[in-house]
């Protein structure tokens, strides 16, 4: 990989000085923060989805962030570009800022509460307190309470203007998707729609995106698959 041109590999950069009073005495610490190559292995580590997408260049990170902060997204094409993005938005505000990316079928694993159920259970509603949520359309198990939950969170989300961005591969994947409902369509009047193809070499003109490896991306659509026949 080289070594990174930001810190020289010490995983550090120095950004300014703070000044301190002790005993009388003044004195200016340096005041660092992590560099650009140790937050992407962060994010990488954290949400293993992106683990496989090139790092987030920092140059591309602002652009992202310049186009669509606290916006409300629907990006339609490429999930190696969406993906990408999503992580170059990550780069920003990482270690303070709450993210997350998440297939719907995770709202339903992870956010719903059985019926019946005891003790303590994360409900839909904990996605509230994320500054982004990335959902991702691509669903291949049947959920029989997918459709429910995801509404929930977009209804519960954009109440409290919170940013969401839905991904689907086209226009008819989205409506044909098992996250999609028809009771979404008012509240997807509100949200921008993007083509994803015209992201890379075109108007955004990233920097830092390359496809995910092949290997990478046949390991994640045989698993799919098999949920989905399961």
């Amino acid at each position: 990989m080289g070594v990174c041109p930001y810190c020289n590999d010490s995983g550090f950069i120095g950004t300014s000085y703070i000044e301190k009073e002790e005993g009388g005495h003044r004195s200016m610490i340096p005041f660092t923060e992590p560099c650009h190559c140790r937050v992407n292995i962060s994010i990488s580590k954290k949400f293993g989805i992106l683990s496989p997408v090139s790092p987030a260049h920092p140059t591309d990170s602002i652009a992202v962030h310049k186009v669509f902060k606290d916006m409300n997204v629907i990006f339609l094409g490429s999930e190696d570009i969406f993906l990408y993005l999503v992580k170059c938005y990550f780069l920003t505000g990482f270690m303070y800022k709450n993210y997350i990316v998440l297939e719907g079928g995770t709202v339903v694993e992870q956010y719903n509460v059985p019926k019946d159920s005891t003790g303590d259970w994360l409900t839909t509603s904990h996605l509230n307190q994320y500054d982004l949520l990335a959902l991702m359309f691509t669903t291949s198990a049947r959920y029989t309470t997918l459709k429910d939950c995801v509404l929930e969170v977009i209804k519960n989300r954009g109440r409290l203007a919170k940013s969401t961005w839905i991904f689907s591969p086209s226009e008819k994947s989205l409506k044909e998707a098992r996250e999609y409902s028809q009771e979404l369509e008012e509240h997807f009047l509100k949200y921008r729609i993007v083509n994803l193809s015209n992201v890379i070499g075109g108007s955004y003109k990233l920097k830092g995106f390359k496809p995910r490896k092949d290997s990478y991306t046949k390991t994640e659509k045989d698993m799919n698959d098999s949920l989905g026949k399961s």
